[in-house]
Formats: structure tokens, C-alpha cells, sequence
């Protein structure tokens, strides 16, 4: 074993139950001590299976072949202790389990029957640490989704983890929240010397925090080394190809332009204000001017006569065959907001009207897709849910077959199809969830987070099939943390705080204007480039200097 090693795989594979193809093929990897190790690849390629499988605990059924072995410098006979390896996934809400955050903090503790005196001084060193003060007799579901994962963070660094596994944790994280997250990370690396091996679609921050990175493609292990040696070598690689979009802007712009590449905002704005440029017209965004397909005035909605209103007073027009954007941070009432656009939930007061009429639940043909994509399956395998759900719309099999043909080039769901709903990984559950919905070619497409989880590909076929979809006169509204996206695929831009919504506003406009809100392109280049809201800009802008 490498002597530097906290944990290593040897020739490691593992196949679900039921499945033709390994999710995991001969992967070796050696995760060195007291270091961050990034994981990334594509949806699917294996990464949540690689953590899974190093927590014992959560190991998922299945065939596995190849060796896991632990420093037994620091494991007993080289097998950790209960609460040696923590392990954190991308869901606040299935991570917490009693009803208090003080509950939630000697939960663990107590599970390893820790005496009273020591739990005591190791809550409180604990909630000193995580500055959880104001939180520490606040109700669980009171708390924001940023709040949860940090509850989960803090509850699982009680039990004194030597190494700490993340399953894309910023998933369902606002912008801020998950700046937070990763920074509270660093230090615990740093401060703390815990090893972290931690999995990632959202890489603006998490490449940079990195000592090493893991690229998994096709379940295979493909480049192990330091950010800017994987950089070169993945570069002209499938798996490159698979994670580039979703790269940090500063990668996404001076790749092959600048050699060692900039990381982060910082070091990408210090390099455009050593070029020779000039503000470059950037053409003004155009929205639609259609009927209106919703219109909200005046509503307002809280979910128990005690509690505080959830929506105060939102005012709303969306032009039918557009796609809108709802921004905001966690526990900000985006989710709300539109289970009252599907009518499944009903305001308290103020009016709901859709094409001119007055919302009634099942009147209009909307598809809602919530933030739990699992919750749309019922049968055991993708096929038979397709088939059951195609019979519910009065789809023969020839016309299911056809819509389904309609939908692979974006959504690429074939591969999927034998698979048991519950053994996809997050981007591949959303995108069979909204393969699902599309069967019914609804009118209004309402759509809650729906990039999470997915790799940059998806999110670039995803974003191109909104497109397409809205040019046929579909209306599309989709609550989202993901800026990138919501300034590339969207036409209008709303923000909601405090329960209100802000006016909306052309997406361009929107991420122009903003100092926080915004998307990294804009954050590095604003100072040389005003009008520069994406990467594209960016690289426009440089081509005219060119």
C-alpha cells in the first residue's frame, strides 16, 4: 500500500444487481492524506458508486471485484471504525433524520455510545467551529437548504471523520451557500488535516480547492494529477469533451491561450487586464412578445395559519412560448411559487390565471418536475414505466417508440431504459424525469432545479432542447441556482427574496446589472468587458482583439 495513502483501490469493479454493464472497471486509485481530491466525469460514469463503495455502510447491492484498503497506521486492522469514513450526499432533506439541529448533532454520537461529558465538550467545540450558535435549538425543517448541508457537515465532523466523502453536496445549494460550503471545506482540510475526496459538477470553485484530480469516463479511471498537469493531459479527450462546458470560466476562456491556464476569477481578470481590449457590442437579447400565459396579481400563500407567508404579494406575466428563469437563495419560495403555477398548491389570496382563465387543478397541460426526480418512478425499470405512463396517455407502442426516437439525441435515454429508476445516478434520474414528462408533449413546462446532478454536456443538450421546445410555443418556467445556465438558455430573469418577486427582467440585462448574482464570466471580466455575460462573450470579445 502507498505508504502516503489513506485509502487506495486496486483494479476495483462493481456491477449493480441486474445490470449488463459495470458501473466501475479496474479502477486503482490511492486517495494520499490530509489532501482534497477531486472527482469528476459525466453523469453516470461512476462516481457516487466509487464513494458508496468506500463507505461500507452505504456499499450498494451488487457484484464488486478488485481491493479497497485503509492506512492500518491509522485503521485498525485496516478497517475503519464506525465514524472514521463520513459520508455526505447531494440531498439536504434525506441527510437529516431528528427534528432539532442540537438532536441531529449527538445523534451520531450517541449512536457510538460517546459518555455524556465527552459528547457535551464535543458539541459545543463543534458548534463553536461551525458557527451554528443562532441554529442549535432551531427545528430541522425550519432551516434553509444551505443550513442543512452545513448541519450535515458539522454532525458528521462531530464523530471525528479521518476521511470525508461528499457526494456533489452543493447540488440543491444557491450560489452564496455553496461559496460557503466549499470555503468551510478548505478549512477543514486545512486546519483540521482531514482527507476529502470529494465529487463534483460545479468545478468554478471545487478545481481550484483541489490537490488532486480523478476524471472517471465509461466507469474507467482515467487521469489522476494535479489541476493544471489533468488539464493538459485530458485536453482532445472524450472525457474532456464530456466536463469542458462546465470547466471554471477562466478555463473555459484561456484554455490554449495561456500557459500555466488561470483557475479562478481572480487569476482570469488579472490576465484580461494585461490585454489590449476595448468594449466589444454585444447584440441586446430579444424576448417574445406572445399572450400571456400566466398571469398572477396579488399572491400571496404560507403553508400553516402560524408561520410567516411563504409568497407576499407576487405579481406575475409570463408571454406564452418563453422560458423564465426564477432565481433565488435557498428557503426563498421558488419551489412554492411554482406548485402554485401547476395548481398544486392553492394561494391564500390574490388571483391565478392561465390563457385568460382562472386556474383549476388538471385544467391546463402542465408538467410539473420536482425536485426529487425519484418521485416520478413507479415501476422497476425505466422501460416499464415509460410503458405504463404511455398507456395512461392513450399512446399505442408505435407512438410511444416515436416519441421516444424524438427525444434521444438530447436526452439519451436508450441506455437507460433497463435499468431500475433508482439505480441512476442524480443527472441520469433527471434526465429519464423529464424524458417522462415530454411524453405528453405538454403546453407548460414547469421545471424545479432541473440541471442538477447533470454534467456539462447534458445541461448544454438540455439547455438546447428548451430552446427548441419553447420555439414550438411552449412555455417554460424553471427555478434554478444555476446561473451559467439561466443566462445562456433563458429569455427572462426573476428574482425572488423575502417572498417577493422582483420584475422580470431580459436575462442578459439581469446578470449585467448584478454584482453578486451573475454569472463567473461576467465576475472576471466586468471590469474590461461590461457587456460580457458568458464565457462566449468572452471569447467574442477576444477573437475581435485577435
Amino acid at each position: 500500500m502507498d505508504q502516503m495513502a489513506l485509502v487506495e483501490t486496486t483494479a476495483l469493479s462493481f456491477t449493480y444487481a441486474g445490470a449488463a454493464v459495470p458501473a466501475l472497471k479496474d479502477v486503482t486509485l490511492a486517495v494520499p492524506r490530509g489532501k482534497i481530491l477531486l472527482l469528476c466525469g459525466g453523469s453516470g460514469s461512476g462516481k457516487s458508486t466509487l464513494l458508496r463503495l468506500l463507505k461500507a455502510e452505504c456499499a450498494p447491492h451488487g457484484s464488486r471485484e478488485g481491493e479497497i484498503r485503509f492506512d492500518p497506521a491509522i485503521f485498525q486492522a485496516g478497517k475503519p471504525e464506525p465514524g472514521a469514513v463520513g459520508l455526505i450526499g447531494q440531498d439536504p432533506e434525506g441527510q437529516i433524520v431528528t427534528d432539532r439541529v442540537w438532536q441531529e448533532l449527538v445523534f451520531g454520537l450517541e449512536s457510538l455510545g460517546m459518555p455524556q461529558s465527552e459528547m457535551a465538550v464535543r458539541v459545543a467545540e463543534t458548534v463553536s467551529y461551525f458557527g451554528l450558535e443562532s441554529l442549535y435549538r432551531r427545528r430541522t425543517d425550519t432551516l434553509s437548504g444551505g443550513q442543512k448541508q452545513l448541519v450535515s457537515l458539522a454532525s458528521v465532523f462531530a464523530l471525528a471523520p479521518q476521511l470525508l466523502l461528499l457526494d456533489e453536496p452543493t447540488a440543491q445549494l444557491d450560489p452564496v451557500a455553496a461559496s460557503d460550503f466549499f470555503a468551510t471545506l478548505q478549512r477543514l482540510n486545512r486546519e483540521q488535516g482531514t482527507t476529502i475526496l470529494l465529487s463534483e459538477h460545479r468545478l468554478e470553485e471545487a478545481l481550484p480547492m483541489a490537490d488532486l484530480v480523478g476524471v472517471l469516463h465509461g466507469g474507467r479511471l482515467c487521469c489522476l494529477a494535479p489541476p493544471q498537469q489533468a488539464l493538459e493531459r485530458l485536453r482532445g479527450t472524450e472525457a474532456y469533451a464530456v466536463l469542458r462546458s462546465g470547466m471554471p470560466a477562466a478555463v473555459q476562456v484561456f484554455d490554449h491561450r495561456v500557459q500555466p491556464c488561470p483557475l479562478t476569477i481572480p487569476q482570469g481578470r488579472a490576465v484580461l487586464e494585461q490585454m489590449p481590449t476595448k468594449p466589444v457590442p454585444i447584440p441586446e437579447q430579444t424576448v417574445p412578445e406572445g399572450a400571456a400565459c400566466y398571469q398572477l396579481r396579488d399572491v400571496w400563500l404560507r403553508y400553516e395559519k402560524r408561520q410567516e407567508d411563504v409568497l407576499r404579494g407576487v405579481d406575475l406575466t409570463l408571454p406564452e412560448g418563453t422560458c423564465t428563469a426564477i432565481l433565488g437563495g435557498n428557503g426563498s419560495g421558488k419551489s412554492t411559487l411554482l406548485q402554485v403555477l401547476c395548481g398544486m398548491l392553492s394561494p391564500d389570496r390574490g388571483s391565478v390565471k392561465v390563457w385568460g382563465k382562472k386556474l383549476r387543478p388538471g385544467s391546463i397541460q402542465a408538467a410539473y418536475l420536482p425536485q426529487k426526480p425519484a418521485l416520478l418512478f413507479c415501476e422497476d425499470t425505466l422501460d416499464a414505466d415509460y410503458t405504463a405512463y404511455s398507456r395512461c396517455l392513450g399512446l399505442n407502442e408505435q407512438q410511444r417508440e416515436q416519441r421516444l426516437a424524438e427525444l434521444e439525441p438530447v436526452l439519451a435515454l436508450r441506455e437507460l431504459l433497463k435499468q431500475h429508476p433508482y439505480d441512476l445516478s442524480g443527472g441520469q434520474q433527471q434526465r429519464a424525469a423529464l424524458g417522462k414528462l415530454l411524453l405528453a408533449k405538454p403546453k407548460i413546462l414547469l421545471l424545479d432545479e432541473p440541471t442538477k446532478g447533470m454534467d456539462a454536456a447534458a445541461r448544454q443538450s438540455l439547455g438546447q432542447q428548451l430552446r427548441a421546445l419553447t420555439g414550438q410555443g411552449v412555455t417554460i418556467v424553471l427555478a434554478t441556482h444555476d446561473l451559467d445556465f439561466a443566462a445562456l438558455y433563458t429569455e427572462l430573469c426573476g428574482m425572488l427574496f423575502d417572498g417577493q418577486l422582483s420584475p422580470l427582467t431580459p436575462s442578459r440585462q439581469f446578470f449585467r446589472q448584478n454584482r453578486i448574482y451573475t454569472t463567473p464570466a461576467h465576475r472576471m471580466a466586468a471590469s474590461c468587458l461590461p457587456e460580457a455575460v458568458t464565457c462566449g462573450d468572452v471569447l467574442a470579445a477576444l477573437e475581435v482583439q485577435a
